[in-house]
């Protein structure tokens, strides 16, 4: 059992009527927002996203909880994975999209190049082993059977780009 909940009469007078944010009312009362948060579910008192951001705009203040496009931090619906280093592009109608729209971008890179989809139960194969590189020369489709056996010339591919990097490297100084 929690105990130290708020009064739901304290709750009621800021948050509801005179329509502070969660972040004013914690700042007021000096109550960390977690608590603030917790105690208005508790007694049913939170707004939708949508009721939050209608009555931000109508008191001209900022709301910061927005998604997609007017979001300050939106970068065109590109991201790289932390995870795997793969990056993934916001694409809703494409046919690999995951339940959030995105798909991987060297799929559409790949697609784009050869002019036709990526058939089912294939691919994308960095051939120099990074993935967030997506230049189409370094983009190879197969199937997952063939991937998994071979292995031994794309480490043949890597080492000649690798040896190429070094000339570029010793012609540069």
């Amino acid at each position: 059992m929690i105990k130290n909940r708020l009064g739901k009469s304290i709750l009621e007078e800021l948050y509801v009527k005179q329509l502070l944010p969660m972040k004013e009312v914690s700042n007021q009362l000096s109550i960390p927002m977690g608590r603030i948060r917790r105690d208005l579910i508790y007694y049913g008192l939170t707004r939708t996203k949508t009721n939050a951001q209608i009555l931000a705009f109508k008191l001209g203040r900022k709301f910061n909880n927005v998604s997609g496009e007017l979001n300050p931090m939106w970068k065109g619906g590109r991201h790289k994975l932390s995870q795997t280093g793969y990056i993934k592009v916001l694409h809703r109608n494409h046919h690999r999209t995951d339940c959030s729209g995105y798909v991987y971008e060297h799929i559409l890179v790949w697609e784009k190049a050869h002019n036709q989809r990526l058939p089912d139960g294939w691919i994308i194969h960095h051939l120099n082993g990074v993935q967030y590189d997506n230049r189409p020369e370094n983009l190879v489709a197969m199937s997952r059977s063939e991937h998994i056996h071979q292995i031994e010339p794309f480490k043949k591919r890597i080492k000649e780009l690798e040896i190429e990097i070094e000339k570029l490297k010793s012609e540069i100084k």
